[in-house]
């Protein structure tokens, strides 16, 4: 008798077995079915995704081929008058034809290399709450100078404010040879 209450029990744990199984596999034919409308969404956001990249790479060479014949442009134009280095350390000059003064040097240590925002070629575009496009150099140089400033710079294309930045100078900038 214990030869059948042995192979009955084995017979229960092999039923129970089958029945796990058969859940599981039920559980993989499931999840199975909705692999192809599952494959489809995402080849539709990966050619969504590929278009906007494809897009957004045409756009950038169009900027980039405009930033250059400007840069070409700016190159060619004489300077006004001799490019001053402005109080926090950004080397700006005006040229002719133009009413920007763009960046066209970093003092290294000081303010505006230090803040690490402000890129040559940059152009200026605000101090504190003033708009100094048009400004003459010596104004603007004089306008920089203190212990707290807000210097705003935009890119030429597009044409947008990029950012702006407080600057505080580590020490006064006051010495002639900084303004």
């Amino acid at each position: 008798m214990q030869v059948f209450a042995s192979k009955d029990a084995e017979i229960e744990d092999l039923k129970k077995r089958l029945k796990e199984l058969q859940q599981q596999h039920a559980e993989l034919v499931n999840q199975h079915a909705t692999c192809p409308d599952l494959i489809a969404s995402l080849r539709k956001q990966l050619a969504t995704v590929q278009e906007s990249r494809d897009s957004l790479q045409r756009r950038l060479s169009k900027v980039e081929e405009r930033f250059e014949a400007l840069q070409s442009e700016h190159a060619k134009c004489p300077p006004l008058a001799p490019p001053r280095i402005c109080g926090v350390g950004m080397l700006l000059e005006a040229h002719a034809g133009h009413e920007e003064l763009w960046v066209t040097q970093l003092v290294p240590g000081l303010p505006a290399q230090q803040c690490a925002q402000i890129q040559l070629h940059d152009v200026l575009y605000k101090v504190d709450q003033t708009i100094v496009s048009g400004w003459d150099l010596d104004d603007v140089c004089n306008l920089i100078k203190g212990i707290i400033r807000i210097v705003s710079t935009q890119m030429l294309i597009p044409m947008h404010i990029r950012q702006s930045v407080k600057i505080l100078p580590s020490r006064p900038m006051y010495s002639s040879a900084y303004s």
